[in-house]
């Protein structure tokens, strides 16, 4: 991100402050990323979470078109988040009221898969803003080269001499 800043504004140079929100940015930056990383891994693990929950089902609920109650599809959720921990750092309660024991796994994989998309959709979009106000502040807190040599000149204890000056 400096480069690019620096690139559009050469005659600018960083601050103390562009610096210290450049090293902020990247820790927001770096956790929006894991999360990231973290809902891709499960979204790559659904097919083996779908095999899992229909290997879980109970022999009596195969083949029967009875629904699901409440209690039962959080008892298979418990179960999906002792089997994939990382599931469990992401979704917390199910309901899946409605479906039978046929359609419950593809239900609950779809539901996941859904919102893990949706949740690293929202990552993306936490990073773009956190980009966007990073590079806003550190373009503000840039100076220019010749204001930076003109304090470092003042301060110094030099001047600019005139010509009627002896």
């Amino acid at each position: 991100m400096f480069f690019l800043i620096q690139g559009c504004y050469p005659k600018y140079t960083f601050r103390l402050p562009s610096y210290i929100v450049g090293f902020i940015l990247f820790f927001f930056l770096g956790y929006q990323i894991t999360c990231m990383v973290g809902a891709m891994a499960i979204k790559g693990s659904t097919d083996e979470i779908n095999f899992s929950i229909k290997s879980k089902l109970p022999d009596y609920w195969t083949g029967t078109h009875r629904e699901i109650t409440p209690g039962e599809s959080q008892e298979l959720m418990n179960y999906v988040t002792k089997e994939y921990p990382l599931v469990g750092l992401y979704l917390g309660n199910a309901d899946f009221q409605g479906y039978d024991a046929t359609q419950i796994a593809n239900a609950m994989t779809d539901k996941i898969d859904e919102y893990m998309n949706w949740y690293i959709l929202r990552r993306v979009g936490w990073s773009i803003l956190f980009i966007v106000i990073g590079v806003f502040i550190v373009i503000k807190t840039m100076t220019t080269a010749s204001s930076l040599s003109k304090r470092r000149n003042s301060s110094s204890g030099s001047r600019i001499r005139r010509k009627d000056d002896f």
